[in-house]
């Protein structure tokens, strides 16, 4: 059994110095913040305030997904967002090249709407 000490650890080598920084992403995107958080010498904890899910009917999603291309334009909160609202790759791909945008895998679109 594994008793915690009534003492704090000794700082961790870095600019955090062992502070305690919760992260609230989902698990499955929470592991390169956490990494990057620990190599600057933070003791991150992991506590997912949200779970992303796909819709429960999937059929309203699925019908813009099929007519992604002819909007003219397309906004997306978050990175969840547009992988649950695209759904594939290439709807997206191909939305973006009939408004002339940037690379599909960059962060940050600049869209021209004719």
């Amino acid at each position: 059994m594994e008793i915690h000490p009534l003492e704090s650890p000794p700082p961790r080598p870095g600019p955090l110095g062992g502070a305690g920084i919760v992260v609230t992403r989902p698990v499955r995107q929470a592991a390169g913040l956490v990494r990057r958080l620990a190599a600057l010498g933070a003791a991150p904890i992991v506590w997912p305030a949200i779970v992303i899910l796909p819709p429960a009917d999937a059929a309203a999603l699925a019908h813009v997904q099929r007519d992604l291309a002819t909007y003219d334009i397309a906004v997306f909160v978050s990175a969840n967002a547009v992988e649950f609202g695209v759904g594939s790759g290439l709807l997206f791909a191909k939305f973006m090249n009939r408004l002339g945008g940037s690379n599909p895998s960059d962060d940050i679109f600049a869209l021209r709407v004719h």
